[in-house]
């Protein structure tokens, strides 16, 4: 028997049946299970890496490099001085190089490490079955999959948030004080991550406190590591910027002005419309969590595990539906589909439980049926959403390689996938710079020495994928744009991956369906393996600016 921590008797319950010597042989047994699923979890990932969409990733991976330089760059964004990014990543581009695939290494480990503690915690509370299907169900949920291959905080939260409660849960079964303390230093960490959201979901263990009916010295152990955590996150910045309050100061400063200013939505049912409704992002994931939820709720004190994880994953879903971040006026916090990570362990731990109800043959044909096919299909599905996207923002950056001497004028994502590009390059100054198309109102560019022989003093590339997307300003709409500009034509759209080709077997396939399905699956996905067009014009030296005003 295992050490307990002094009164717990009354607190530890057992999650799971006492280990014989056929349990231990069985466990050892399917030792390659995991590491199976790891491996596949780790080739879905990279056959589908997204790599670039020009969100935050550009600021992460700027500060992470400056890092990895040796210099800190000073900053009041918030995307700017989230340490639980920046430093591990600036770590690992230090180790490793300066490298796309290196840069989004932490992401992907975080990924493959949720996948594992899900494995672990299905096998000790229900069984090597259990832990098959819920590491699989969470592997090929298309979401989870997608963003192990996106430099942002997603996956490395979604990780040391599910981290701080399988460490909650091994204390709970060994009692053992050293498990408590890695509670809290794991969700301290997520105030490393993203400091908003260490806020709302630290008051989910007080569901454990009001179901144990009394506090625990457990509960001071782990709060320490927790402030452990945040005061080690202010002793950086005292060091580094004399600012000790500065990622408290950042969080809670602005926030309801902020959520106001945003086009994202507030609505508390979003995520529950994600799950149930628009699953193209997690496919079977909430209704086979659901599943497991009821057979919770049949027999509420039946199996301890269950109980954990369930009220683990309501929790989540409830703290990021209903948070107030505003009482005047009332604003709820805000949704995106990005922050449904922070919930998918434990609801595939869920679904995972609901699977392994049914019969063993059952369950595997669902399993090789249902679950990796679709997961494979919306896994590709997730990155051409962002390569079709970002597709002319990479030919216009080629487009301006092939035109040197001549200032190249683009949307806001080709303007930051130039910024990008530079920051993995030897020799960022030979990187083409691609400047804001808005700049030319009012403004008249001018030639520069080169190779480009043209009549044209610069270029303009309108494009439609992305206009809507980023600054919004003069030349944000093509019926906008100048008379004296001259179409030249149209860019090919570039860096298209595996998931492209998917898109394309697909469309084709449909195509094949009778009727009006065939005829609209086939039309939607046509858009997507190929984005709305990018426009060439060239400006020549007679062309007025045009007032922006």
């Amino acid at each position: 028997m295992s050490k307990q921590m002094p009164g717990a008797a009354s607190v530890v319950k057992s999650d799971s049946p006492r280990v014989t010597t056929q349990d231990a042989r069985r466990m050892t047994s399917g030792w390659w299970l995991l590491p199976a699923i790891l491996a596949a979890a780790l080739l879905l990932r990279l056959a589908f890496f997204t790599g670039y969409f020009g969100s935050d990733e550009v600021t992460y991976t700027e500060q992470a490099l400056a890092i990895a330089q040796g210099s800190w760059k000073h900053s009041d964004y918030i995307g700017a001085v989230r340490l639980g990014i920046s430093l591990p990543v600036g770590f690992l581009i230090w180790l490793l190089g300066r490298t796309e695939l290196v840069a989004n290494l932490w992401a992907l480990f975080c990924s493959l490490g949720e996948i594992a503690l899900v494995f672990l915690l299905a096998r000790r509370f229900w069984g090597e079955r259990a832990a098959v299907l819920s590491s699989l169900v969470l592997t090929f949920t298309p979401l989870h999959a997608h963003y192990a291959g996106r430099l942002m905080a997603d996956a490395p939260l979604g990780f040391f948030l599910s981290l701080s409660f399988f460490a909650l849960f091994s204390g709970d079964r060994s009692g053992k004080p050293i498990h408590y303390l890695g509670a809290g230093l794991a969700a301290g960490f997520v105030w490393w991550i993203k400091s908003s959201v260490a806020l709302v979901f630290i008051p989910v263990f007080a569901l454990y406190l009001i179901r144990e009916r009394r506090f625990h010295p457990k509960w001071l152990i782990m709060a320490a590591g927790f402030v452990t955590m945040v005061l080690l996150n202010g002793l950086v910045f005292l060091f580094m910027e004399n600012d000790f309050w500065k990622i408290y100061r950042l969080t809670i400063s602005g926030v309801a002005d902020y959520v106001q200013g945003q086009s994202m939505t507030t609505d508390p049912a979003f995520y529950l419309r994600l799950l149930f409704l628009e699953i193209k992002h997690t496919w079977f994931l909430g209704p086979l969590a659901a599943a497991g939820l009821l057979l919770w709720l049949r027999h509420p004190g039946q199996d301890d595990g269950l109980t954990r994880v369930a009220l683990w994953g309501m929790g989540l879903v409830a703290a990021f539906s209903l948070f107030i971040v505003s009482f005047k006026p009332l604003l709820f916090i805000t949704k995106q589909v990005n922050y449904s990570l922070v919930f998918m362990a434990p609801l595939a731990l869920l679904a995972g439980y609901a699977l392994s109800r049914l019969s063993p043959r059952l369950a595997i044909l669902f399993a090789l049926a249902v679950i990796i096919p679709l997961g494979t299909l919306g896994t590709a599905l997730e990155q051409q959403a962002i390569h079709s996207f970002v597709a002319n923002s990479k030919a216009a950056l080629t487009f301006a390689g092939e035109h040197p001497g001549r200032d190249v004028f683009g949307m806001t994502n080709a303007t930051r996938v130039s910024n990008y590009a530079r920051l993995f390059a030897d020799s960022p100054a030979e990187v083409p710079r691609i400047e804001d198309i808005n700049w030319l109102a009012g403004h008249t560019p001018s030639a520069r020495p080169g190779q480009d022989a043209s009549p044209y003093i610069a270029y303009a590339i309108f494009d439609r994928q992305t206009a809507d997307w980023g600054r919004q300003g003069t030349y944000s709409r093509l019926d906008h744009l100048p008379r004296c500009w001259t179409r030249l034509g149209d860019l090919e759209p570039r860096g298209m991956g595996l998931g492209g080709r998917a898109v394309a077997a697909l469309a084709a396939a449909s195509a094949l369906l009778p009727g009006n399905l065939g005829r609209n699956l086939s039309t939607r996905l046509d858009a997507l393996a190929e984005p709305r067009p990018a426009t060439v014009f060239g400006i020549g030296p007679d062309c007025p600016p045009t007032d922006p005003d």
